[in-house]
């Protein structure tokens, strides 16, 4: 859960067969928006069209983000409360939650007083800006991860820090912005001994400190970038034996991933049949891991 950076980390465990979720809401930022999230996802909350809001021909929803939004109210609410049932009777049999905060900025939308995870280009005369301080996502996340302890006494967590700098702010704003996360994980890491910090943010302001390590955009982590990053995940939180299966997955992955000039030539309908074959041998190999591709 949480920004792009969480959503890299999905793809990247997708890709190596990890039986894994990605949140039900979409893109998120602020961690007070991931909290009350999380919330939903406990208690399998159920949206109506009264959770709608109608804007620029679309209905959208202020917790979700706009690849929910719809033409639509009813197509809209059914893949919303579809996506979070999938995510409650997945996350109550979790054993590892993996948040990254974004931005201690966030919009509170001014007719209701809610805070909104995506303003879906409303009008910004509707919305207050605010930053959450560090004693208020402490604060907020004590009493959400006390709740998750009741829940699924031995979930672990994962924090980190998305390195991509919202630049929208101002350059001083996001600093700051990222220093009140900082300092917020860092007390919860010390008060829970189940939560973790993984230092995506350090790793690439203070290890690839260099605009080649970005898109074009001078703000988004390159897939090189974030290829670094995650060896330092794989040392960190893997096992040496879950990189070796990494590894043959991964070989295996390329193939499948490998894009023909000719998909009827026999060579490739050959492979194609080895593929299927070395799919099957994995499998029996590794009877651990719950492979999505069958």
């Amino acid at each position: 859960m949480g920004s792009c950076f969480a959503e890299k980390i999905f793809h990247k465990l997708n890709f190596f067969q990890f039986d894994a979720l990605e949140s039900p809401f979409g893109i998120s930022f602020n961690p007070i928006v991931l909290a009350n999230q999380l919330d939903k996802i406990i208690e399998n909350k159920r949206y109506s069209e009264h959770d709608l809001y109608f804007h620029d021909e679309l209905y959208h929803s202020f917790d979700h983000h706009s690849n929910f939004s719809h033409t639509d109210a009813n197509i809209c609410i059914n893949k919303i409360n579809e996506y979070i049932s999938q995510a409650h009777t997945f996350f109550i049999k979790s054993n590892y939650l993996i948040i990254t905060f974004g931005s201690a900025h966030f919009y509170r939308l001014k007719s209701s007083k809610d805070i909104v995870s995506n303003c879906h280009k409303v009008p910004q005369n509707e919305f207050i800006k605010s930053m959450s301080t560090t004693q208020e996502i402490v604060d907020t996340w004590s009493k959400t991860i006390e709740k998750l302890k009741d829940s699924l006494p031995n979930i672990k967590i994962i924090f980190s820090i998305s390195p991509v700098r919202y630049l929208r702010d101002g350059f001083i704003e996001n600093n700051r912005s990222k220093a009140s996360l900082i300092l917020a994980i860092a007390s919860l890491t010390e008060m829970f001994q189940h939560a973790h910090y993984f230092p995506a943010y350090e790793i690439f302001m203070d290890d690839l400190r260099d605009y080649r390590f970005t898109k074009n955009d001078r703000v988004h982590p390159s897939d090189e970038a974030f290829d670094y990053i995650w060896d330092y995940f794989e040392d960190g939180f893997l096992l040496n034996e879950t990189m070796t299966i990494n590894s043959e997955i991964e070989s295996l992955q390329l193939q499948i991933g490998h894009r023909p000039i000719h998909p009827k030539s026999p060579s490739h309908i050959e492979l194609l049949k080895k593929i299927e074959i070395e799919k099957k041998i994995l499998a029996l190999k590794f009877p651990q891991v719950k492979f999505n591709w069958f």
